[in-house]
């Protein structure tokens, strides 16, 4: 499933004064992010995307994205469960006269994916063990 948001950063913000917005997904694995930065943000807005009060994209909680008309794509695997399914979109706009917006796309794979993680883990460590023992 794929869920989609546009926001709008406002001029004048900084990441103390960041504006917010949320997509609910359902339970499952985030896969995909893919970020379309419009002509004209000249690297003057800015966005980060947070699971619960943990920035996962960019990874390090000091960054952020920025760009100039490019888009983005994320591959992850991250699990999203029914509990830790909001994905907060935090976003600011350095930029002192104009708006620019973020075209925002999530890619989830549905909640039965997640029980088939413990299994496939369990199959590889099985594997690695075999593996090792033959020497390979």
């Amino acid at each position: 499933m794929y869920y989609s948001k546009v926001v709008t950063a406002t001029a004048g913000k900084t990441r103390a004064t960041a504006e917010e917005a949320t997509i609910i997904a359902s339970a499952g694995i985030l896969h995909h992010v893919h970020v379309f930065i419009p002509q004209g943000h000249a690297g003057k807005a800015h966005l980060t995307l947070s699971l619960g009060e943990q920035q996962i994209i960019p990874a390090n909680p000091d960054g952020s994205i920025v760009g100039n008309a490019e888009t983005i794509d994320f591959k992850e695997h991250i699990p999203m469960y029914r509990y830790r399914n909001r994905i907060k979109l935090k976003y600011w706009n350095t930029s002192d006269t104009h708006n620019h917006s973020f075209y925002v796309l999530v890619g989830v794979l549905a909640e039965e994916y997640l029980a088939l993680e413990p299994n496939i883990k369990a199959m590889i460590d099985r594997l690695d063990k075999f593996l090792w023992r033959l020497g390979a």
